[in-house]
């Protein structure tokens, strides 16, 4: 039996109508197609500059180690550890090999800083996916900022007198032995009374005219003749201002016809406030790298608890911690030094806050991959828990450094 031949349908031929147009990409499309070729394109240029650095090969200028006699198989010795270090060099490489063996100040350096804004979270995956020596180690990049934080504060950061803005004028050539000498005799005798067009206001408690050429400063109120002695605002106390006649600007506690209204407009009020405003200032700008040291491990411990689906071990989000934090220590720089030449340093430190929670919500989305949606609301959430403590802990710190001297100041 011959097989029957099955019929085949009839190939209908395609209209126009029938044929799929063509999407056209969006530029939305576009844009992220030349940001993932881009991102590619770096990640290989980045290995190729590890594995380079890895192979090249620089042989030392003797063979054996002056250390331990040791035949040298390379730059260091294999024995020992020592470098084989060229003692004939110039001396420009002696600076730049200490730089480079001490603080990794090389290429990496600005690599890993230009990545690390560049590319939020990268850093942190490239180091738990095991390239630690293409970029610095994030301790090290931390520390390294850290020194360049403690010596940005000493020489751009002014100190708390020239931070207060004072408008008064430092008469030099009249804080003279003669001028102090007078202050303290009049003091100790308890004689005499000031002139109407002089006001001289001093402390006498602790017996500070025992060291009144350290402390005092005599100056002159712009547009006026009044003289004024300056001392620290923790050695002022209200009971001992020298009462003055009426005609003055200035009035003393005991005097009766004081208005109530200016009490708490008083200069004495004022440098209490000065003074505290600058100690907390001073400290804060002084220890801020070691407080954010001490706090990055409840701030890695907080990431664990947040992102605990990642299954990611506690090392690799105190890596994201170091991170988060040299970014946050940079931007908290910029933010002091911002404010010398910036009128509106409000305005400028929320931008910079701004700025700190969007780079957060782009590397916690590179690095534990959820949406971006729940990875905003737990950052957001993260970082006003972490600041909520932070404040905390520092607050009561701040209060039992200042109680000694609210104690001595009357507060």
């Amino acid at each position: 039996m011959k097989p029957t031949d099955e019929k085949q349908p009839a190939e209908t031929p395609e209209t126009e109508s029938d044929i799929k147009p063509e999407k056209t990409p969006t530029r939305w499309s576009v844009w992220r197609q030349r940001l993932r070729k881009q991102h590619t394109a770096m990640l290989r240029r980045i290995e190729y500059d590890r594995l380079r650095r890895i192979r090249r090969q620089t042989v030392p200028k003797y063979v054996h180690c002056k250390n331990c006699g040791t035949r040298l198989e390379g730059m260091y010795c294999h024995r020992c550890g020592q470098y084989a270090l060229d003692t004939e060099q110039p001396f420009w490489k002696y600076i730049k090999q200490y730089f480079e063996n001490v603080y990794q100040f090389d290429s990496k350096v600005w690599q890993t800083l230009w990545l690390l804004f560049r590319r939020p979270g990268l850093l942190t995956r490239e180091f738990n996916a095991g390239k630690i020596n293409s970029y610095v180690h994030p301790l090290r990049l931390f520390m390294f900022i850290s020194a360049l934080f403690f010596l940005a504060v000493a020489f751009f950061i002014p100190e708390a007198d020239q931070a207060l803005k004072s408008n008064e004028k430092q008469l030099s050539d009249l804080k003279n032995p003669m001028i102090l000498n007078a202050l303290k005799n009049e003091e100790m005798t308890g004689g005499g009374t000031p002139d109407r067009d002089t006001v001289v206001w001093v402390a006498n408690a602790r017996t500070v005219f025992e060291g009144l050429e350290a402390l005092v400063e005599v100056q002159e109120q712009t547009g006026s003749s009044t003289l004024q002695v300056r001392l620290p605002a923790y050695l002022i106390k209200e009971e001992y201002l020298v009462a003055v006649p009426r005609d003055s600007i200035f009035w003393s506690n005991e005097d009766p016809q004081r208005p109530a209204a200016l009490f708490k407009h008083d200069e004495v009020q004022q440098l209490h406030r000065e003074m505290i405003y600058a100690k907390i200032i001073g400290w804060f700008s002084q220890w801020l790298p070691v407080i954010l040291l001490l706090f990055i491990p409840l701030f890695a411990l907080l990431l664990k608890g947040f992102f605990h689906r990642s299954r990611m071990h506690y090392m690799g989000h105190f890596v994201t911690a170091l991170h988060l934090h040299s970014v946050q220590l940079i931007l908290i720089f910029t933010v002091l030094l911002g404010g010398q030449w910036i009128d509106h340093t409000r305005n400028y430190a929320l931008l910079l806050l701004l700025l700190y929670l969007l780079h957060m919500i782009f590397a916690f989305h590179r690095i534990y991959g959820e949406s971006w949606g729940k990875t905003a609301v737990k950052a957001l959430l993260l970082h006003g828990l972490y600041i909520l403590v932070m404040a905390s802990v520092l607050f009561a710190l701040i209060i039992w450094l200042l109680l000694p001297l609210m104690q001595r100041s009357g507060w």
